[in-house]
């Protein structure tokens, strides 16, 4: 088989990644703004499937269906403490999962590399530190930012566990308790610092952590954008039989 019959076989087995992005513009949710994954449509649109795509097809589907879980809780009956539970755990879950994805895929598109056993955390000082060099603004949103997603990991580990009431009703409404939040570093050092987020009422938590995803996950895409564009020394597996 000549080289050109080989390398152009190989392109059309090539899975391409606009089928996993391209769906999640369709669907109207309410609190859902795909828009925030427009710095990186127009490479998508050509590009082939590959790990960077996946990432960013599920931070952008986690987002969505934060917003959608946070719009059954303003359906949900007060009185109903298992549906509200229900939705309540899935929306803070699919909030933090939104963040996961997004510091795994900017950690991919830049090829960063981790300790064994350490991951991209965007409440982590270090990811923010990674930047510094590269775009002190990006590095500076992140620091901004990571108080913010110390709570949403809290508040995952809280919910997760069930060991602490997370939510209770007052004047008729639900409310989101009480928080003690702990800085990974100290987490990971043993040291007891921690501050404390105070109670909200459950729908401005919901409407106030989407608008911060919306803000972060435009940040985080706006930041790998332009390193998506720089070409990757790839060696292909070429089918000559």
């Amino acid at each position: 088989m000549a080289l050109s019959d080989a390398f152009a076989k190989k392109q059309q087995g090539q899975p391409k990644a606009w089928p996993l992005l391209g769906p999640l513009l369709d669907e109207a949710v309410v609190g859902y703004d795909p828009g925030v994954g427009k710095a990186v449509f127009s490479f998508y649109r050509l590009a082939d499937r590959d790990r960077s795509a996946e990432l960013a097809a599920a931070s952008l589907s986690f987002y969505r269906l934060a917003a959608t879980a946070a719009g059954l809780l303003n359906k949900s009956i007060p009185d109903d403490v298992v549906t509200i539970t229900y939705h309540f755990s899935s929306f803070v879950t699919y909030v933090a999962e939104a963040l996961d994805n997004a510091a795994e895929w900017l950690a991919c598109v830049y090829e960063m590399i981790f300790p064994r056993g350490s991951n991209p955390n965007l409440a982590s000082r270090d990811f923010a530190n990674r930047f510094a060099l590269l775009d002190s603004g990006t590095s500076q949103t992140f620091n901004d930012v990571r108080p913010w997603a110390e709570e949403v990991y809290a508040r995952r580990r809280q919910v997760h566990y069930g060991n602490v009431q997370t939510w209770y009703i007052e004047d008729g409404q639900a409310v989101v308790a009480e928080l003690v939040v702990r800085p990974v570093e100290k987490q990971q050092f043993g040291a007891q610092k921690h501050r404390r987020v105070e109670s909200k009422e459950m729908r401005l938590l919901t409407e106030s952590y989407l608008n911060k995803i919306n803000e972060l996950l435009v940040s985080v895409f706006a930041a790998g954008a332009e390193r998506l564009s720089v070409p990757r020394d790839q060696q292909e597996e070429i089918d000559w039989d």
